[in-house]
């Protein structure tokens, strides 16, 4: 008997945020913990699709957590799809704005990876040992989790927390970076201004 069952497992662990720790770390402190999450997100990000659709793990959807309302139920399984939807949003009803945008993007033709999608100091958990080295202990917040184009985090990654009052945003894993994708991240840049404008 075949059961089509999703499971995510969850525990404690205690610890303290990233964001918590943040004040206290070394250069060298950061760019240990940065080493160490980039690793866990090239693992995250290497989780197989199963074909699934793009969205949540467990068939919400598609979300553009960019805009909390903005989201589908229809089924789609390509970058390209995905694109599509989240240049869907025309609130100021000029297309030719939406057009130029896409001109500058390079085409959507891009794996689907697991996606944790609130990438933030304050969903790290870490913790210290007795040598006073940090280590990572857990990610939290795995809500907005799902399969998504590979790119799609790194172009989203500073919006979730554009607080530039710590230097946290120097340390992001290199895989889901905003280098990692700068295109894809400026124009979302362009694109928050446009769909916000009032």
């Amino acid at each position: 008997m075949a059961f089509n069952v999703r499971i995510m497992f969850m525990t404690y662990f205690p610890s303290m945020t990233l964001e918590a720790a943040w004040p206290k770390l070394t250069h060298e402190d950061k760019s240990s913990i940065q080493s160490q999450l980039n690793d866990i997100f090239i693992k995250l990000r290497s989780l197989p699709s199963d074909g699934r659709s793009l969205g949540s793990v467990c068939g919400e959807g598609v979300k553009d957590h960019y805009f909390d309302s903005h989201e589908s139920k229809e089924i789609m399984t390509t970058a390209a799809q995905f694109e599509e939807f989240q240049f869907s949003i025309s609130p100021h009803g000029d297309s030719s704005w939406i057009k130029f945008l896409r001109t500058l993007l390079p085409p959507a033709e891009s794996r689907v990876v697991f996606t944790h999608g609130d990438y933030r100091a304050a969903n790290i958990m870490v913790d210290v040992d007795e040598s006073g080295k940090y280590f990572v202990t857990g990610i939290i917040d795995w809500e907005t989790s799902g399969f998504y184009p590979e790119y799609f985090e790194s172009s989203m990654v500073l919006y979730l927390n554009a607080s530039f009052e710590t230097d946290w945003w120097r340390y992001i894993p290199a895989c889901i970076a905003p280098a990692a994708n700068p295109e894809r991240w400026l124009v979302g840049r362009l694109w928050d201004q446009y769909v916000n404008y009032k």
